[in-house]
């Protein structure tokens, strides 16, 4: 369990290896792969906004999303900064 966070996210890909089932608590989403780079991305800004600020709520949630990516071969690229809002 995360600090402030509750319990922590699990990245789980599904057995034909199709999507990553993302599961915190009793929230789940399935995430198909072809839409999971965009997902890591939004939970790395989510965490970076405002100079890391909730860093701390979302630290853990990246970690476990990167992990899955990279078990599954899934580039992730880091996007530019866009220097925009969320």
């Amino acid at each position: 369990m995360t600090p402030d966070n509750g319990p922590d996210m699990k990245a789980i890909p599904t057995k034909d290896q199709s999507a990553v089932i993302l599961v915190k608590g009793r929230w789940r989403l399935r995430v198909p792969v072809a839409e999971y780079p965009a997902w890591v991305n939004l939970y790395r800004r989510l965490r970076d906004r405002e100079g890391g600020r909730f860093a701390r709520f979302y630290t853990q949630s990246v970690e476990a999303m990167e992990a899955a990516a990279k078990a599954l071969g899934i580039a992730v690229p880091v996007p530019k900064q866009a220097g925009g809002k969320i």
